[in-house]
């Protein structure tokens, strides 16, 4: 998504971002795609997840973001490979900047999945792990004084 992004900027100033899985259809068209004011994670109620959303740091599916919100958080790890995880990693890379993740309403960010073969998704211990080296590295960053670990492969890593 990281080289999606750079190379849409070569093409035009877009203010902001759409994020999308490729296989969510959204049902209500109140759901506006505008350019947020904070980043917008905007498919809070999926079919295929009971219309519910699983827990408050899920930003996957949908996300909207201004280009200084995604340049800010330095875009997509690169560290991710399969389904999984990646979103988790975008949320705590947001919360950790100040950005506030908002979502309309339950009742008009509803998304239908498109039926398809779904991947294994990651192996939740991964993102076990994962929520426990993003508190390592702020904490490791708190006491040097700087906080630099949540850089690691995004937008500027190369």
């Amino acid at each position: 998504m990281n080289i999606a992004f750079v190379e849409a900027l070569k093409q035009y100033h877009f203010q902001c971002f759409v994020f999308h899985d490729v296989d969510l259809v959204p049902e209500d068209d109140r759901n506006m795609y505008s350019c947020p004011q904070q980043p917008r994670h905007m498919s809070v109620a999926i079919d295929e997840m009971g219309y519910k959303l699983a827990y408050q740091e899920l930003v996957g599916g949908v996300l909207n973001m201004r280009t200084e919100h995604f340049q800010r958080v330095n875009g997509y790890s690169n560290l991710y490979w399969g389904w999984g995880a990646e979103d988790d990693d975008m949320a705590y890379r947001i919360m950790h900047v100040g950005l506030k993740i908002t979502r309309p309403p339950e009742t008009t960010a509803r998304y239908k999945m498109a039926k398809h073969t779904k991947r294994k998704p990651s192996d939740w211990r991964k993102r076990w792990l994962f929520g426990r080296m993003w508190q390592a590295s702020l904490l490791v960053g708190w006491m040097a004084g700087e906080f630099v670990g949540w850089l690691a492969g995004g937008l500027l890593s190369g």
